[in-house]
């Protein structure tokens, strides 16, 4: 989990897990604060995916969040995440969402794949 600080202040939180059986997702983004530039959890995801890129170029980081949650979809839209196509990796996800006691029907569940 990563802080975001503006001016000393927490102003918000990204978060990355890896999970056991190897996969990674992105997730707990969650802005406090108004302050700082508004493309700054643009910014946190585009660094953070470098990283990953680059020190995990196998991996394909999977997001999992709202519909109804416009300022996700619309930063995550910019990164071109897609649906993901290997079934074990879906319904790993899937059975998440509902051990939280969610509809499965109510997020998308993307990710993202590296240009090898």
């Amino acid at each position: 989990m990563y802080l975001l600080y503006f001016k000393k202040k927490i102003i918000g939180q990204y978060g990355v897990h890896e999970w056991d059986n190897g996969f990674i997702s992105l997730d707990g983004a969650f802005r406090v604060s108004s302050e700082g530039k508004i493309d700054l959890f643009f910014k946190v995801q585009k660094k953070i995916l470098i990283l990953l890129k680059k020190k995990l170029p196998y991996s394909s980081p999977v997001i999992v969040f709202h519909k109804e949650n416009l300022s996700a979809n619309n930063l995550h839209k910019k990164f071109n995440f897609k649906k993901i196509k290997k079934k074990n990796k879906l319904n790993f996800f899937k059975k998440y969402i509902k051990s939280k006691k969610n509809n499965v029907s109510n997020f998308y569940i993307k990710e993202l794949n590296f240009d090898k």
